[in-house]
């Protein structure tokens, strides 16, 4: 394993499973007013592990995913936490762990999902008559990948035209529930290359927010994996790998930053005027986890072109 990437994915998958909890979960985003996170950043980081080799993540994924299945509050799916209420982000995150891991997905769950479907178009976090029961482009994309998952295809022509509507000029996605628009952008070209097996390219300019204004090792990695959809070559010695890799901290960890943004409900459009307040993952859960999907991803797009990733 002499190649960096292969390095850093290792550290970081020894890093995640180092602090799982005994009982399989992890927690994090401990300043909340409703307290930390452990059913959406179990769902997430088990998510992330899953895609590893066995001998990388030590059973960590399957873990993660029985204590999911014990702690299935609700018969619509699962939350932020126990206190939150079931929400369509971390129900699909949940799902697709399931359907990794082949373990049984509850049939009420990709029923909840599919309601969520919203007549403006996309999937809606909530079931609520305000913004947070309106499609979101940043939700969207992971609860059609889910429901997929769950053996369920009604929605994939009416997921592919909410997506190309809500591109932007400069061919990205606006977030509603994080900051900027890395995630957004790399979750729906993940989906729309796993289903689609292209993706729509509107402009070749980043944006002002793009590859070059990222803030945090979180929206790097994001950056990293909207170019691995796009086909888009990253050798050795890429700015935005070699600035990833620098980031990685001793412990395998990458710092964690205030990505998350917990949007005031009667905000549709925080892009335009962003109203709430923003969350750091201080454990790093999130930020980690997506940097092994991204580091990942572009290992998966060097073997698929042939490339060596031996030094």
């Amino acid at each position: 394993m002499s190649d960096p990437v292969d390095r850093a994915l290792a550290r970081a998958a020894g890093y995640l499973v180092s602090i799982q909890e005994p009982d399989g979960c992890w927690r994090d985003y401990h300043d909340r007013p409703v307290g930390p996170s452990d059913q959406w950043v179990t769902a997430y980081v088990a998510l992330a592990l899953s895609e590893l080799p066995p001998s990388v993540h030590c059973g960590a994924p399957d873990a993660g995913a029985d204590w999911l299945l014990r702690n299935h509050c609700w018969a619509e799916g699962w939350g932020y936490n126990a206190h939150t209420g079931v929400d369509a982000d971390s129900t699909a995150h949940a799902v697709l762990l399931l359907a990794a891991r082949d373990r049984r997905i509850p049939a009420s769950c990709a029923v909840w999902l599919g309601e969520r479907w919203h007549r403006d178009g996309g999937f809606a976090t909530y079931p609520r008559a305000d913004a947070w029961g309106i499609g979101h482009p940043c939700v969207t994309p992971v609860v059609w990948e889910a429901l997929v998952a769950a053996g369920h295809h009604e929605f994939d022509e009416r997921a592919k035209v909410y997506l190309q509507r809500t591109m932007r000029s400069d061919g990205r996605w606006n977030a509603y529930w994080w900051r900027g628009t890395a995630y957004a952008t790399s979750a729906a070209l993940r989906a729309l290359a796993r289903r689609n097996g292209v993706v729509p390219v509107r402009s070749s300019a980043p944006a002002a927010d793009g590859a070059h204004g990222a803030h945090s090792a979180f929206e790097v990695a994001c950056e990293i994996a909207t170019m691995c959809f796009r086909a888009q070559a990253i050798d050795a010695d890429h700015e935005l790998l070699r600035s990833l890799l620098w980031r990685q901290r001793a412990d395998g960890s990458w710092p964690g930053a205030d990505n998350l943004r917990l949007t005031a409900p009667e905000c549709h459009a925080p892009w335009e005027h962003a109203c709430g307040s923003r969350y750091v993952d201080w454990c790093g859960t999130i930020t980690t986890a997506t940097c092994v999907r991204a580091l990942n991803a572009c290992l998966n797009a060097r073997r698929s072109d042939g490339q060596s990733t031996a030094d």
